[in-house]
């Protein structure tokens, strides 16, 4: 009997009795060691000469969706892991490459379907206010067309201009995060879950990140891990409880391995989570690769 009632005392105290814990439990830390060297392939075609992002399918297995910045004919691509181009898409038909800068693969509107989303928020010498986000849902491999298209359209606040180049969309609230390209920081720029698309949103700003002059980022697909990259390194956060991201990056980065490349921009977690991709532009060479640095 007074056990039950010190028992009965604690689950009152605490809290942890019947119900949902109000507690979150601690996640495991998972391992955050890669591959110094990675393992490489050559983009097997000069047709993509101006990759500026890179995300893994989360319909099919194997896959990256890679979009080109402004003035090429092949906007958009999905190639293997391999480097092989499967299949190319030219929209500028039907939406404006004014500048494309990151991709990003994740939820969306309806439920159990994966979106595409491409950032047109690059912006270098700060001429736009008003900068776009296109969303459509993710093909299978027999698809050989790209459906309805959805523009998500923004601004900064204060109506203030901002190059940037990294994109984001966190799998747990399906919330938007763009970062800028800056000078010695990153300002982060939220966009919350339902994102309209009819008129223009403010986004919010949520705090900044010591990357210098970022050209792209990533979440995995549990929502566990962020990076964001430069020409220079890749930074590298974890989540373990669910926190809101504006919390994690206030945390101080892990730099992880990053071989180096010539106009580096592109960079994705594959999709279980086993390592990261990093791409680039031709910058001028004569070769191009896409690197895997696989987890330790």
């Amino acid at each position: 009997m007074k056990k039950q009632f010190i028992i009965s005392f604690f689950c009152i105290f605490l809290g942890a009795c019947g119900g949902e814990d109000p507690i979150p439990n601690p996640v495991e830390t998972l391992p955050s060691n890669f591959a110094k060297s990675p393992t490489q392939n050559q983009v097997k075609t000069k047709f993509l000469s101006e990759i500026s992002g890179i995300a893994a399918s989360q319909t099919m297995e194997g896959y990256l969706w890679v979009n080109q910045d402004s003035d090429n004919e092949i906007d958009l691509a999905l190639i293997d892991t391999q480097g092989g181009v499967i299949k190319t898409f030219e929209l500028g038909k039907r939406i404006w490459n004014r500048d494309w800068e990151d991709i990003a693969v994740g939820a969306g509107p309806l439920e159990n379907k994966n979106y595409v989303y491409i950032a047109d928020i690059g912006d270098n010498n700060k001429s736009y206010a008003t900068k776009y986000i296109h969303r459509f849902q993710e093909i299978d491999n027999q698809s050989t067309e790209i459906g309805k298209i959805e523009t998500i359209a923004f601004v900064y606040p204060n109506n203030e201009k901002y190059d940037a180049e990294g994109l984001i969309l966190d799998p747990l609230t399906k919330d938007i995060y763009v970062f800028t390209k800056q000078i010695s920081i990153s300002k982060i720029f939220k966009l919350a879950y339902p994102q309209k698309t009819d008129g223009i949103t403010t986004a919010e700003f949520i705090g900044t990140v010591p990357v210098n002059f970022a050209t792209g980022a990533s979440i995995s697909s549990d929502g566990r891990e962020i990076v964001v990259r430069s020409y220079f390194d890749i930074q590298y956060w974890q989540r373990l409880n669910k926190e809101p991201l504006s919390d994690i990056f206030k945390k101080v980065s892990k730099s992880l391995p990053y071989l180096g490349e010539p106009q580096g921009e592109g960079v994705s977690f594959d999709k279980k989570g086993t390592g990261y991709y990093t791409i680039s532009e031709l910058g001028g060479g004569t070769e191009q690769y896409l690197y895997f640095y696989k987890r330790q």
